[in-house]
């Protein structure tokens, strides 16, 4: 293929990503200002652009531009009659929080990334990287609505009868869990919820997070609230005894720590000796990044055809505008990215004495959960 044939490709792939960035963006106004949530309940019959505008209180102008653009770009449909309506298919995306197909709680992070654009550029210079606490609620809430999705379609379906010893022994005896890095908390309240005779410990460093965890605690059984407790503090930093714990997880959290390597020696030392077990959940991402780059004038392939490779296009990509930065902007003797794969598990986990990095199962293509021992 001649350079000008691979410059002809790669200039159209730019204007379609252009397309999807600010049609992703559309899909976020419409989603915080609930226009699809309105359109939904008019079913096959569809809506007017002065209907919405009139239940959404919104500019009428504005109102026909925005679905002019959903509807070009597919997000709605636009019948004959002028009218325009939402499949079911995409409704369940964006409106049904329950579904594994839930989409909606990524486009919370698009607000706080872009707020923090000029501190993102400067930290490339700087290398000093960007707060947490600077990206705002909108992706503390995005990360803790995505993960109540991921979990309660999977914990007790899929990544726990991946550890079939301690999946038994909760259910019948119960256990005990340490949740690290657990933000705001949904997956240390659902162990407590699915497992009605385990006890959790969440911790995590950001007080924000931790504030919206004990604000959802509040509003569960006595029975959950009385098996879950959550900490601000480093992991490395908790008052537990050795050996106590029978489960200690680093689900989407490892390599967000700024020392992996501390953190799973500190947990060797809190799980159970033999019996215990270490699980960490990261983006499903080759080992090999040649397996994940992309060749001049090849288009990318889809999820259905190599997640992997999707999914480690999009760790580099949160990596580059998030995870990264705010791993920098600590003191840190290892910054991870999200693009964290098996093989560089394995070195973190081999420094702290573990011996092995097993892969226990894949979640919905897009993560991978392994057994470190």
């Amino acid at each position: 293929m001649t350079s000008d044939k691979v410059g002809e490709q790669f200039s159209g792939r730019i204007l379609e990503d252009l397309t999807t960035y600010f049609g992703i963006n559309a899909l976020s106004i419409g989603c915080d200002l609930n226009l699809f949530s309105h359109i939904a309940e008019k079913g096959e019959e569809g809506i007017t652009p002065e209907e919405l505008a009139d239940k959404s209180s919104c500019n009428l102008r504005c109102i026909v531009e925005w679905l002019e653009c959903c509807a070009t770009n597919n997000y709605l449909s636009l019948k004959e009659n002028g009218r325009f309506y939402i499949h079911p298919g995409h409704a369940t995306v964006l409106l049904n929080n329950k579904s594994p197909l839930y989409q909606r709680a990524w486009l919370k992070f698009i607000p706080g990334v872009s707020r923090c654009y000029e501190s993102l550029v400067d930290g490339f210079k700087t290398g000093n990287g960007v707060p947490y606490e600077d990206y705002g609620m909108d992706c503390v809430r995005s990360i803790r609505e995505n993960d109540e999705t991921l979990y309660e379609n999977n914990l007790s379906q899929v990544i726990m009868p991946a550890f079939p010893e301690l999946h038994e022994k909760f259910i019948k005896e119960g256990g005990t869990v340490c949740d690290v890095g657990c933000g705001s908390g949904p997956l240390s309240i659902l162990f407590a919820r699915v497992y009605d005779k385990v006890n959790v410990v969440g911790v995590d460093i950001d007080e924000r997070s931790i504030e919206e965890a004990e604000i959802s605690l509040s509003k569960e059984s006595k029975s959950v609230q009385k098996r879950v407790k959550f900490i601000m503090k480093p992991f490395e930093e908790i008052e537990e005894d050795v050996h106590s714990f029978d489960m200690i997880v680093f689900f989407l959290a490892l390599h967000d720590i700024p020392d992996p390597a501390k953190s799973l020696t500190m947990a060797k030392k809190f799980v159970k000796a033999n019996t215990g077990r270490v699980g960490i959940l990261e983006i499903n991402v080759h080992d090999n990044i040649h397996d994940i780059c992309l060749q001049p004038g090849v288009r990318p392939p889809s999820v259905e055809e190599n997640p992997s490779s999707v999914f480690g296009r999009l760790a580099y990509g949160f990596s580059v505008v998030h995870c990264l930065h705010c791993t920098m902007s600590q003191p840190h003797e290892h910054a991870a990215g999200t693009a964290f794969s098996r093989k560089k598990i394995a070195a973190q986990a081999k420094k702290a004495g573990f011996q092995n990095v097993e892969f226990a199962c894949n979640v919905q293509g897009a993560f991978n959960v392994y057994k470190v021992y």
